[in-house]
């Protein structure tokens, strides 16, 4: 994770992480791709839920050097004081469309955070 701190320093809307990390398609296994995305803050938490804030994550799975292609957009929500949320904890995001042999589809991906902070991804696809 990266982040790019916008405006204040601290938490502010527009504050932005940026991340990148490998596929594969079974734990330990051959890599198979990558994910590129970022997490940009859009609710500071309120009075309400003074532990959550959400942001809206834009990631992009690429496979065969970028021919295959699916992008997911979503908002979760997230503590103040960590870039990732905990471990076990899932977040489901729509799957907007994609290109190469992913051209049509459409679903939901669930991206679950494990304890060794790497992240299992699960794609229900419509095609």
């Amino acid at each position: 994770m990266s982040l790019l701190d916008l405006g204040a320093p601290g938490n502010t809307l527009g504050d932005v992480y940026h991340f990148s990390a490998p596929l594969h398609s079974e734990r330990g296994g051959p890599v198979t791709g990558e994910l590129i995305g970022s997490k940009t803050l859009v609710k500071m938490p309120s009075d309400a839920n003074p532990n959550l804030e959400r942001r809206a994550t834009l990631m992009f799975f690429t496979f065969a050097n970028g021919k295959d292609q699916l992008v997911a957009f979503g908002a979760a929500d997230y503590s103040p004081s960590a870039p990732e949320f905990e471990a076990g904890r899932s977040a489901v995001r729509p799957v907007l469309g994609g290109t190469g042999k992913y051209i049509r589809a459409r679903g939901q991906v669930t991206s679950t955070r494990n304890s060794d902070g790497s992240y299992t991804q699960v794609f229900t696809l419509l095609k």
